[in-house]
């Protein structure tokens, strides 16, 4: 089997049947594999607690740092997401890969970051954190299971007002995405719950931190020890 374009962390169904001189069996029942993604050990330190070989993830934090909205490039978020990743030594190495999960100049945050829930996606979680997300489905659906955010090193964020640009389900919100003179925000706090991505919006001169958000990594078993002589 030969496929193309399946995107890390996307739960993708298949079935298979035999083919030999005599023809061709039936099919089987539908079997679903979620497209693993960047390989990590289990001993890898950022790597969430408890969970087994072969299961993905993606981590999450707000930028320790701030910045204004004006820019009209999601390019420019990214950047300044990927700079804050690299000042975590775990996290370097994969620094350039991590998204802002933000809209910009009307690109979708669940385009920049490969969210769509149609993908269904893997659990998503705070930096040294817990869950805050089984699947992309509940990244959206306004109902985060945790919002005590960390930042880049793992450190509990004080400022939790966070540009975003998008409306709740991460597409971005027309007049108010990132570039526009005004600017959506989400809030991430106690008693907030539904406006983690879209709360209300700021004018886009203000400097506040962004979300960053990993690509998808699969923990991978560590090679079986072999005796020495």
């Amino acid at each position: 089997m030969t496929t193309t374009s399946m995107v890390s962390g996307a739960v993708v169904h298949f079935k298979v049947r035999a083919t030999n001189r005599y023809g061709r069996g039936p099919w089987s029942e539908p079997v679903a594999m979620v497209v693993p993604g960047i390989m990590v050990d289990e001993q890898w330190e950022a790597a969430p607690a408890g969970l087994d070989p072969g299961k993905s993830f993606r981590l999450m934090f707000v930028t320790s740092g701030s910045r204004d909205a004006r820019a009209k490039s999601i390019s420019v978020y990214n950047s300044h997401v990927s700079e804050h990743a690299a000042e975590n030594e775990r996290l370097e190495p994969y620094a350039d890969d991590f998204r802002a999960l933000a809209s910009a100049s009307s690109f979708n945050a669940f385009d920049n970051t490969e969210t769509n829930h149609r993908y269904g996606g893997v659990p998503v979680y705070w930096v040294d954190g817990d869950r805050i997300a089984d699947d992309y489905h509940d990244l959206y659906d306004g109902s985060w299971a945790n919002v005590a955010a960390t930042d880049e090193n793992g450190n509990a964020v004080r400022n939790n007002v966070v540009w975003t640009g998008s409306q709740e389900e991460g597409s971005y919100y027309p007049s108010y995405d990132l570039g526009k003179p005004q600017a959506r925000v989400g809030l991430v706090q106690s008693g907030a719950t539904g406006e983690e991505i879209s709360g209300q919006h700021l004018g886009a001169n203000w400097h506040l931190p962004m979300y960053g958000l990993s690509p998808v990594f699969t923990i991978a078993s560590l090679p079986a020890a072999t005796e020495q002589d």
